[in-house]
């Protein structure tokens, strides 16, 4: 049974590779799924050692990568669907890939939690990020992926959920779950984001509006409602002293010193959750520290590369929360700046773009000297950078990334901050194949 979808997801593979069509993380999972449809269970069961899924809308990717390598760093023999290809799909190539790792470390679309665990099973541990409002025309509001992730969740006994205890939903469904839970957090508490939209303004419990003293990511924050008593839990892990040196995220944790290669508050939840993740499954955290210490940027996620002295960094930005925290990190970032901005309506997007109209780009967008717009809703992002108070003179909008690049380049950038929805990344990495990846 094993052989079988291996040999077919290798051909499928070396196929997609030989067309040029992309890496290979998805198609080969689809075609072992679809004619071997027992083979994700099958595989599973085969895990000597378990799995652990990490879920949420943002920043799965990137904890997931962290804790990959500290397991790795460690001498753990694992799977890993390192690319982000996180649907039946991508884990069924993952999977195909390693047949002989006896753990996996899993990133799980949020949306398809509830039928990821009925064909795999229990995990060891599953890490619950946060739920913010993404492609609302595929996944409709949160609290319906948060009741999906609570109704698979009940049944399991014997997980350990690692969960953000600043996100009310999130925390609500930690509780409510009976799965015993490490919280993690930061203390922030200077109000610096009240302003900014929330996705989740009413107790999750009474539906009672939410009270905070303090709110610095959509609706992460120190909450609770006044009517239930429903609060933010008491974080296991938490992050103070929270700080950018020389665009690199610093905190101090009870543990040690977090020191991270990428900027922003976004990526120290990342690292936090890896952190507890890590911990669980028997990683020391000093050595763990030292390896997000060492950790580099997979492509997409703060990834920089080089060229003829033109230097890109590339961030994916994909809701108004992403787009808010990316552009508070880059107001953190000394030096002049070019902002290329590729705002996609794929179906992996979600058609409905009235997102970019949530985020607070008024407030956030840090001063650049040339903001330009690509992809193929190019125009709606130059009309909501015009808005936002861009000049007429500092704003263009180009067919292509590469046409974007080569502006920059003729008017004399030396760095160019490129910010590209999901499906905007193939073309981004096809633009960008060659050029030298500058590690940080």
């Amino acid at each position: 049974m094993e052989l079988l979808p291996r040999l077919t997801a290798r051909s499928v593979a070396g196929a997609v590779r030989l067309a040029g069509a992309g890496q290979a993380s998805s198609m080969p999972g689809k075609v072992v799924n679809r004619l071997f449809p027992g083979y994700l269970a099958a595989h599973a069961r085969r895990l000597t050692e378990g799995f652990a899924v990490v879920t949420g809308t943002n920043g799965k990717t990137t904890t997931a990568n962290m804790a990959a390598r500290a397991l790795a760093d460690a001498g753990r023999d694992l799977v890993h669907n390192s690319e982000g290809a996180n649907l039946m799909s991508g884990i069924a190539t993952a999977f195909a890939r390693r047949p002989e790792a006896r753990f996996a470390l899993l990133e799980i679309d949020e949306a398809i939690v509830p039928a990821a665990l009925d064909a795999l099973g229990r995990p060891r541990v599953v890490v619950l990020a946060n739920l913010f409002r993404d492609q609302l025309d595929r996944y409709g509001e949160v609290d319906r992926l948060a009741a999906g992730w609570l109704a698979a969740l009940r049944p399991l006994t014997g997980t350990v959920l690692v969960a953000n205890a600043d996100d009310p939903i999130v925390a609500w469904v930690a509780r409510e779950s009976g799965c015993l839970t490490v919280f993690f957090g930061v203390d922030v508490r200077d109000g610096r984001a009240e302003r900014e939209v929330s996705d989740v303004t009413i107790c999750p419990r009474c539906s009672t509006m939410l009270e905070y003293t303090s709110r610095w990511l959509s609706q992460l924050g120190d909450y609770r409602c006044p009517s239930c008593g429903f609060a933010r839990p008491p974080r296991d892990l938490e992050a103070r002293g929270l700080r950018t040196v020389a665009g690199h995220a610093e905190a101090e944790l009870a543990a040690g010193e977090l020191r991270l290669r990428v900027p922003g508050l976004y990526n120290v939840y990342n690292a936090l959750a890896a952190l507890a993740l890590t911990r669980r499954l028997g990683v020391e955290p000093a050595a763990a520290l030292a390896s997000f210490a060492a950790y580099q940027p997979v492509f997409g996620r703060w990834s920089r590369v080089r060229r003829d002295g033109l230097t890109v960094q590339v961030n994916l930005v994909k809701n108004p929360a992403g787009m808010n925290q990316t552009l508070r990190a880059l107001g953190e970032v000394e030096g002049a700046k070019t902002l290329l901005f590729v705002l996609n309506d794929n179906i992996a997007d979600g058609r409905d773009i009235s997102w970019i109209w949530d985020a607070d780009i008024e407030e956030l967008l840090p001063a650049a000297e040339l903001v330009v717009t690509t992809g193929t809703r190019r125009h709606e992002m130059a009309l909501r950078l015009s808005y936002a108070g861009v000049p007429d003179e500092r704003l263009e909008t180009v067919s292509s990334v590469a046409d974007g690049l080569a502006l920059a380049a003729a008017q004399g950038a030396a760095e160019v901050y490129l910010l590209p929805t999901y499906t905007a990344l193939k073309e981004v990495r096809a633009t960008l194949a060659g050029w030298e990846v500058v590690h940080q």
